[in-house]
């Protein structure tokens, strides 16, 4: 049996991002109006939020956006406030900017009020939004749930090494919420760690996808419509991202899809390495030199074939797992961090692996 013969075909059953909008024309009006029709986003002023600080947090800080914390009205839950901030731009660049922002805002929005991923265990829950205007720049902003143990890069920066099982169960977590995207044909365009949210709920750890502010959605039936490219953060992108502009490449959804296999392939490095980016390691940088991130990404995009999965292979093989967790690991890694996108699995096959590790030592096959 074959791992990769799980294709990207969807059901009647497997609804995306269109059965929730009446297959309606997607604009940023009709984005935002839909989002707000469901019951369970609220909608708040400013001055109801109790805001701590208005500087970024470790949680992070996009292009365009800051992180905050704060608590709702009724004291209960915690929340993070993503807000646009434009202070210290040029007109015509705040004008570009906020249209960006708005547009892929609205998007954010509409996405995470589908029904399935507001329900999702391991995608981050929006509670509504925020309208404020005290900056002087009026501002949405998304009023989110807050993850008490922070960003998963933070949280193995700052914890003793993930062993065996709690490995597979981060990864697995991480996978179901990415695989909810995947069968609404939804590219999340940004996966890494600091994407990542960590709880503690009831004494076990959850891990939930976060940050939707690069996402590309399916907004037709077409499975060859053309859709964006999902830039998100030029170091973790998928080669195919990195040499578009000279190959010309057209991204369908299931290409720009398949660029989140290959993230969710360096995220599993990065836990393994418990912290640091996988591309610090003495195998890119063997002479310790600092480089710029555009000087990384250069470095990246002039590998060998199949070398970032090389050495995500020999790191691998350094560390001290049970076999069966060490080659559920490795088939992982060969079944995601492949340079050519139709060599990877799909998130259901990688699934598989995660989920039944046994299968990965007796050498199952994924061919």
């Amino acid at each position: 049996m074959s791992l990769r013969s799980s294709t990207w075909r969807m059901t009647s059953r497997q609804s995306h991002l269109q059965a929730d909008t009446t297959a309606m024309p997607s604009t940023v009006a009709l984005n935002f109006c839909l989002a707000l029709t469901n019951p369970g986003i609220k909608i708040w002023s400013e001055y109801d939020l109790n805001i701590k600080t208005d500087k970024p947090l470790s949680a992070g800080r996009g292009a365009f956006a800051l992180v905050e914390r704060g608590e709702t009205p009724d004291k209960t839950p915690i929340v993070v406030k993503k807000s646009l901030r434009l202070a210290g731009l040029q007109y015509a660049d705040q004008s570009a900017a906020f249209s960006t922002h708005l547009r892929q805002l609205c998007l954010e929005l509409r996405v995470m009020t589908h029904q399935s991923i507001r329900n999702h265990p391991n995608i981050v829950d929006i509670l509504g939004i925020c309208a404020e205007s005290s900056s002087g720049d009026p501002s949405i902003s998304l009023v989110l749930e807050f993850a008490s143990l922070g960003t998963l890069h933070t949280f193995l920066s700052e914890t003793s090494r993930m062993k065996n099982d709690a490995v597979l169960d981060c990864a697995s977590q991480i996978l179901n919420g990415l695989e909810a995207l995947h069968d609404l044909r939804i590219c999340h365009g940004d996966i890494k760690t600091r994407n990542i949210l960590v709880f503690s709920q009831t004494s076990k750890l959850v891990y939930k996808v976060a940050d939707f502010g690069s996402c590309i959605a399916a907004l037709t039936e077409d499975n060859l419509e053309e859709v964006g490219i999902p830039y998100g953060t030029p170091l973790y992108n998928a080669p195919e991202i990195r040499h578009w502009r000279i190959s010309g490449l057209r991204f369908t959804i299931f290409d720009a899809i398949s660029t989140d296999v290959f993230s969710f392939g360096l995220l599993i490095w990065e836990i393994a390495l418990q912290g640091p980016s996988f591309f610090e390691g003495d195998w890119l940088n063997g002479g310790g030199e600092s480089y710029s991130v555009e000087e990384w990404v250069e470095r990246l995009a002039n590998l060998e074939h199949n070398q970032l999965l090389d050495a995500s292979l020999a790191y691998l093989a350094q560390e001290e797992l049970h076999l069966n967790i060490l080659s559920c690991l490795r088939q992982v890694l060969r079944g995601s961090l492949q340079d050519h996108p139709e060599a990877r699995l799909t998130t259901r096959g990688l699934k598989m692996l995660l989920d039944r590790p046994q299968r990965c030592s007796a050498g199952y096959n994924i061919d």
